[in-house]
């Protein structure tokens, strides 16, 4: 705990210190936006526009929450004093991790699952494990600047609800619900991240759709207050400012989202580099089918993956065998590709023995990404609180793994 306390706080301290260093910052951008719509609020009386229409900046968001958050800080410092603006965002950052490591362990109950899954998500990571388990793009990406503060607040809110609702507050769980929306658009997915959450908890009495059906009349009540408030939120940010802001074609969002779902193996696939994946492929097909068999059989097995993987990359890449046998085989060129995939795919395999949790990871972690493959102009920002969810699946996929060598207890075995 410790140890992933002080990686966590490391990250936090690197993402401050940039500030620190830089206190004051020229505008310009999502800045200039930003402040061009604080410049038009003189007085409390003001900010009631932001709830019938587009937030503090001049794009149609409704985030009127968000925005008296923007506006007091503009109230307490000059707006190109950042510090101050980076220290509540880190601040808020961490109040979420907090949150969603809670979150975890209330769900699942398992200690290692929560510190594991908060360490991957905002722990600093030292190379080479950095390079197996990404970059923090959504987190580094939402402390790289505090106009980016809308993620971990919305997150907040959404965390909030789910432990509320799982501790059978419903009533101010939908509250906070209600609230997240107010931060954010990425709070309506808070509706069916609650399905998942209610799901889980009562996954061993759902036999069935009579369990179901006996349920849903059990609960009319809840579940209409919170239908009903899911309609009056969608039709306020309709009326507000209709869909949203969206800059320009979304063809590609299918493509972001394989990369995004896909891990190391799916982004390879989508950017055509097929040769890591199939070497991969090999290897993993070897180490899997021919675990039982002797150290010859083995080696010969995983030297036929390179060999097949040199001559693909020579027919691919139109260039001698001795060329693609020093790309395959040097770590700077394609070697470290091959490695990452056969990792990812080795505790894949492993993942089968605990699928229900991998499914829940995976199920939130696919909602609360939706909103970032309706718009083309989503960044890294915009998967944050979905991220943290994918990494609850990576978690116990590696939980899983590290205790597969495990000696079984005989009773166990029976």
């Amino acid at each position: 705990m410790i140890l992933v306390v002080a990686g966590i706080l490391a990250w936090a301290w690197l993402a401050t210190s940039l500030y620190i260093a830089n206190p004051v910052v020229s505008l310009s951008d999502d800045w200039g936006y930003l402040n061009g719509g604080l410049d038009k609020v003189h007085s409390f009386r003001d900010t009631a526009r932001w709830w019938t229409g587009t937030w503090c900046g001049e794009v149609p968001f409704w985030r009127p929450l968000t925005s008296y958050v923007f506006w007091v800080e503009r109230l307490l410092w000059p707006k190109e004093f950042m510090l101050p603006r980076q220290i509540i965002s880190v601040s808020l950052h961490l109040i979420f991790v907090g949150l969603g490591g809670l979150l975890t362990w209330r769900l699942t109950g398992r200690r290692w699952l929560a510190l594991l899954t908060v360490w991957l998500f905002a722990g600093l990571r030292p190379y080479p494990i950095s390079a197996f388990f990404g970059n923090l793009l959504p987190v580094g990406d939402v402390l790289s600047d505090p106009k980016n503060i809308p993620d971990p607040v919305v997150g907040i809110a959404i965390m909030a609800s789910l432990l509320l609702l799982i501790r059978g507050r419903w009533i101010a769980s939908l509250a906070a619900a209600m609230i997240s929306v107010g931060f954010k658009e990425l709070g309506f997915t808070t509706w069916p991240l609650a399905l998942v959450a209610l799901a889980w908890m009562n996954r061993k009495q759902i036999t069935g759709l009579d369990y179901l059906i006996v349920s849903f009349k059990k609960n009319r009540l809840p579940v209409a207050v919170w239908s009903i408030a899911l309609a009056g939120m969608v039709l306020v940010h309709f009326l507000a400012v209709g869909y949203g802001y969206n800059c320009g074609s979304n063809r590609a969002w299918f493509w972001r989202a394989a990369v995004y779902f896909g891990g190391p193996p799916g982004a390879e696939l989508v950017l055509r580099n097929v040769m890591p994946v199939f070497v991969a492929s090999l290897l993993f097909a070897s180490m899997v089918s021919l675990r039982r068999m002797n150290f010859i059989i083995k080696a010969l097995a995983l030297m036929a993956s390179f060999g097949l993987g040199v001559l693909l990359d020579s027919l691919l890449q139109r260039v001698s065998l001795e060329v693609s046998l020093v790309r395959v085989l040097s770590y700077s060129l394609e070697l470290k590709t091959i490695l990452i995939c056969l990792f990812c795919l080795l505790i894949a395999w492993e993942a089968r023995h605990d699928w229900q949790t991998i499914a829940l990871g995976m199920s939130l972690c696919f909602f609360a990404a939706l909103p970032s493959w309706m718009v083309a102009q989503a960044r890294e920002h915009t998967q944050y609180v979905a991220t943290f969810f994918m990494e609850l699946a990576v978690a116990a996929a590696l939980c899983r793994a590290g205790s597969a060598g495990r000696p079984v207890r005989h009773k166990e075995r029976q």
